[in-house]
C-alpha cells in the first residue's frame, strides 16, 4: 500500500495518493514509520484545500519528530492559511532555530511578523538575512521593501521595491507596492512614522530579553515559545502599555509562564535577579499582566501537555 501511494505521489496523482494514504493510516500502528509517512504526506497534500485537516496530520508528525525543521515550517504555513498568525510565527521560529540558514523559513517568519502582526522591527532581522542569501529573488526583495517601509525607511524601501518590480514586471503586487512607497517617501520624517518606530522598538527589546535570558537559563524551546506567545498576547491587549524597563516586563512574563507550566519551580527573586530588576518591579508587572489577561489566556498545564504552538 505504501509503495502504491509512493507511485501515485511520483505521478502527481493526488486524489489516488490521498485515498491510499488514508487507508494506510487506518491499518498501521500509531507512531510507526508507515504512520509517519502517511500523516506527513497527507499534511502536505491537504495543506491548501483543507489546512485545518493538514494541521492535525502535521501535529502528529511534529510530536514524533520534533527535530524535523520542514515539519515546523509546514505547520507554520497551515496555521498562516488558517489566519492563526501568532501560532504560525511560533512554528516558523522553531523551523528557523533548527535550520537558521534557510532563506524561506526566514522570509516566511519575517513576512508574518511584518504584515500580519505589524512588527516590522522584529521582522527586519529575518528578512534582511533571507535577502543576503537570496538577493535576486523578487518575493524576498519585495517583502524586505515592505518591512523597511513599516520601519519608516522609505527611501531604502523605494529602492528595493523598484528592484523587485523590475525583477518580476508581471507581478502587479510588486508594482503597487513600489507605487505606494514612492507616494509616501516624502513623509519619512512625519510624526506618525516616528511614533510607530518608537512604539515597536520597546516590544522588540522585551521579546529579545525574554528569548535570550530564558535560553541562557536552559529552558526548553516550548517553554520559551509559550513566554513569547504570552508577550504577544499581552502586547496586543495593552495598546497603551508604557515600557520604561524592558527587563521588568520580561521577568514578569517568564515567571508567569514558568510558574504555570512548571508547577512553581522558580521563585520571583530568582527570576528578578536574572533581569537585574527588583522583586517589587516584577510583582507590579505581574499584577498588571494578570489583570489584563483572563485565566483562559494564561498558560496552563493542559496547553503544555497538548503541545504549545
Amino acid at each position: 500500500m505504501r509503495q502504491a501511494s509512493e507511485r501515485h505521489l511520483e505521478a502527481d496523482d493526488s486524489p489516488a495518493a490521498i485515498q491510499l494514504l488514508e487507508a494506510l493510516v487506518d491499518c498501521v500502528p500509531d507512531a510507526s514509520e508507515h504512520a509517519f509517512f502517511a500523516h506527513r504526506h497527507l499534511g502536505e497534500l491537504k495543506l491548501e484545500s483543507q489546512p485545518w485537516v493538514a494541521a492535525l496530520h502535521l501535529r502528529r508528525c511534529v510530536r514524533w519528530q520534533p527535530g524535523d525543521d520542514s515539519l515546523h515550517a509546514l505547520m507554520g504555513l497551515a496555521q498562516a492559511l488558517l489566519e492563526n498568525y501568532r501560532t504560525a510565527v511560533t512554528s516558523y521560529r522553531r523551523a528557523v532555530r533548527l535550520s537558521p540558514d534557510n532563506p524561506w523559513y526566514r522570509h516566511n517568519l519575517g513576512h508574518l511578523l511584518d504584515v500580519a502582526l505589524s512588527r516590522s522591527e522584529e521582522a527586519f532581522e529575518h528578512l534582511e538575512y533571507a535577502h543576503k542569501i537570496e538577493p535576486n529573488h523578487h518575493e524576498i526583495t519585495a517583502s524586505l521593501a515592505h518591512c523597511l517601509a513599516g520601519m519608516g525607511r522609505m527611501q531604502d524601501a523605494a529602492d528595493l521595491a523598484a528592484i523587485a518590480a523590475a525583477m518580476a514586471p508581471e507581478n502587479q503586487e510588486h508594482g503597487a507596492l513600489a507605487q505606494w512607497i514612492r507616494a509616501n517617501t516624502k513623509d519619512t520624517s512625519s510624526s506618525v512614522q516616528s511614533r510607530a518606530r518608537a512604539t515597536r522598538q520597546p516590544f522588540v527589546l522585551v521579546a529579545e530579553s525574554i528569548e535570550k535570558t530564558m535560553r541562557d537559563t536552559g529552558y526548553d524551546e516550548e517553554i520559551i515559545d509559550a513566554a513569547l506567545d504570552l508577550w504577544d498576547e499581552y502586547w496586543l491587549k495593552s495598546s497603551a502599555l508604557r515600557i520604561r524597563k524592558p527587563g521588568a516586563l520580561a521577568s514578569a512574563i517568564e515567571f508567569a509562564v514558568v510558574d504555570a507550566l512548571c508547577h512553581g519551580a522558580v521563585s520571583q527573586r530568582e527570576v528578578a535577579s536574572r533581569y537585574s530588576v527588583t522583586v517589587a518591579s516584577l510583582r507590579a508587572r505581574l499584577r498588571a499582566l494578570r489583570a489584563a489577561l483572563s485565566e483562559a489566556e494564561l498558560p496552563s498545564e493542559r496547553q503544555q501537555r497538548g503541545g504549545l504552538s
